[in-house]
């Protein structure tokens, strides 16, 4: 049994690291970005708004180019990607060699995925002020994105030569390196990004993932920290749950866990794994339990109805575990261990059903 569940379950998903940087409000691709935007001296106050006061402005012809920038902002930060991109490429037309201009083209292009775009946008804006962070921190990640880790090494290493403390660059350095399999590098950049930061959560969230790969205690110490900083983290108690399970320390497994379906009532990964301890504790009726609630999470987790059909086949409710198995198959008609459950089960009733 414990060789079909460390093969197909949730555990992949944080084998390497979880929090990738590349998301919607990121927090180096975002963070810091200048803020050219319009004043209220600039508004005409029979406006409820400086948008309104720019909308007027654009739409009635006598739009400048940075009109159409402290829009194009606006639409930026209400997640108005596609008006936002028709107000900054108008803008872009107009003046081309505006550094904050080219750095919101750039996180708008990239945020639409126009990564050729937003590098050439970001490499102009950092030709053009030789001494800012900002196009540099920019354009690490996104090589970093694209797996061109020279470059974004380049870049990241240019950042600090600015500020030698960013915590983020730091971060970011550490990041590159791990991504290298250099994990000695790893983990000295990412402790350095904490000593720029005690407060930084997603190092010691990183170094939590890394110490656990190793097998090393340290993890319980840097998920604790993060906790702590964010208490409210359910996957957070989820990564220390698993760190604790793959040490079969199953109590502290199962406190964890606990903790972050508290927090989380469909942490469908947490509910799987209760399950699947108390399977290795041959406490079927608890492991049912949570394999329920894992199906309640996801109705589409195929591991779950498994996990759930092998209880109830170890609690001699075969009907009901055929039942599991056939609509894991029907959510993946390749899933093995569901096969050989299903032949398992539906051989025995036929054997006790010629019996009767």
């Amino acid at each position: 049994m414990r060789a079909l569940y460390r093969q197909g379950d949730a555990h992949k998903s944080v084998r390497r690291f979880i929090l990738r940087f590349f998301v919607a409000g990121s927090i180096l691709i975002f963070g810091g970005a200048s803020c050219t935007s319009i004043s209220p001296t600039d508004a005409d106050n029979s406006f409820s708004s400086p948008l309104d006061s720019l909308n007027a402005l654009i739409d009635g012809g006598e739009g400048s180019a940075e009109d159409l920038l402290a829009r194009a902002r606006i639409q930026f930060n209400s997640d108005e990607l596609a008006a936002a991109k028709r107000d900054i490429d108008s803008a872009f037309a107009r003046s081309t060699n505006d550094f904050d201009l080219l750095l919101l083209r750039g996180d708008i292009y990239y945020r639409l995925n126009g990564t050729r775009v937003a590098r050439d946008s970001w490499i102009r804006a950092a030709e053009l002020n030789p001494k800012d962070p900002l196009s540099r921190n920019r354009l690490a990640e996104l090589f970093l994105a694209v797996r061109d880790y020279l470059k974004a090494l380049k870049y990241v290493n240019e950042v600090l030569e600015l500020d030698a403390s960013s915590g983020d660059a730091l971060f970011l350095k550490g990041y590159i390196y791990l991504e290298l399999e250099d994990t000695t590098n790893a983990v000295r950049f990412i402790a350095q990004s904490i000593d720029a930061n005690p407060d930084y959560f997603e190092a010691y969230d990183l170094l939590g993932v890394i110490s656990a790969s190793r097998g090393e205690s340290a993890a319980v110490d840097f998920y604790q920290k993060a906790a702590e900083l964010q208490p409210q983290n359910s996957m957070i108690q989820y990564k220390l749950g698993l760190f604790y399970q793959n040490r079969a320390q199953w109590n502290d497994a199962i406190e964890a866990y606990f903790k972050s379906v508290e927090l989380d009532p469909n942490n469908q990964y947490a509910h799987f794994n209760l399950g699947y301890i108390h399977t290795e504790l041959d406490l079927f009726e608890l492991a049912r339990d949570h394999f329920t609630n894992a199906i309640r999470a996801n109705d589409r987790y195929e591991q779950a109805y498994y996990g759930r059909a092998y209880a109830l086949e170890s609690l001699g409710q075969l009907d009901r575990a055929k039942l599991d198995y056939e609509t894991a198959l029907n959510i993946n008609y390749e899933y093995e261990p569901a096969k050989e459950g299903l032949g398992r089960v539906s051989k025995i009733l036929q054997e006790t059903g010629n019996q009767r």
